[in-house]
Parts: C-alpha cells; structure tokens; sequence
C-alpha cells in the first residue's frame, strides 16, 4: 500500500493487516494510532513530523524507516525488526528503547546522540548473505 504524499492525517482505526509493504513517507501531519497492527513487508515512515514510533504497527516483516521524522525517543519500535531499522536525521540523544533484535542494519547517523550505551543487549545481524550460507 503506497500512501506517499498523499496528505493523509492518520490510516483508519480497524485496519488490522497489510500483507505487504506500507509506504506512509512525506505526510507532513501524519499521527501513528495503532493500526494497523501488522506490516508483511517493508514499514516506512519517513519524512513525517512524529516524535516517537509509539502507534506503529506492532509486527513488521521487513524493513522499517523512520529518516527524518524529528524523532526524539524510540518508545513505540517493535522488539524484534525482521530488517533494517533506519533512524538517521531525526532528533535522538539516546536510544533508549531500541528494539533489542534487528535482524539488518541500523543506521542512525545524523542524530545528536550522545552515546551508544543503550545497545548494550541488543542482538545486530547485518550479514543476512551469511546467514542463508549457513542454513
């Protein structure tokens, strides 16, 4: 489901699933509520006015992008991101409530952290070639 620009306010309450990916990027005034509550694919976010992921959907089965959406916590992300979590230009001096595995990699460049102890514990598999070698 592509909603790109398309100056959509929130997605309606009752939406439970999208199979695949859901681009809800460039909405300027666009308030995450909860729904729906899974992702099959790919999660992006991007380029939207939020200060936290809290409302996002629950479960993604791919990527997740949240570049530059002025984010300044993590409280809402999903414990496990089955991709690459991509939080770079936003807001955050910390990354307390970071998902604790991420399956991709995680970039957060352009942020004014001030340190990456809040990784501690958290489990980064950026080889997903090497993986699937060794199956």
């Amino acid at each position: 489901m592509i909603l790109e620009a398309k100056e959509i306010k929130q997605l309606p309450i009752g939406l439970m699933e999208v199979k695949g990916k859901l681009d809800i990027s460039k909405n300027s005034s666009f308030k995450l509520n909860g729904y729906p509550k899974r992702v099959g694919g790919y999660f992006d976010c991007s380029y939207n006015d939020l200060s936290s992921p809290q409302g996002m959907p629950e479960e993604v089965g791919g990527d997740i992008s949240f570049e530059y959406s002025n984010l300044n916590f993590l409280v809402g992300l999903p414990k496990k991101v089955n991709g690459e979590l991509n939080l770079i230009g936003n807001q955050l001096v910390n990354l307390k409530g970071i998902s604790k595995k991420i399956d991709g990699s995680l970039f957060v460049s352009d942020n004014p952290l001030g340190s990456l102890n809040d990784l501690v514990g958290t489990k980064i598999d950026n080889s997903p070639q090497q993986k699937f070698l060794q199956e």
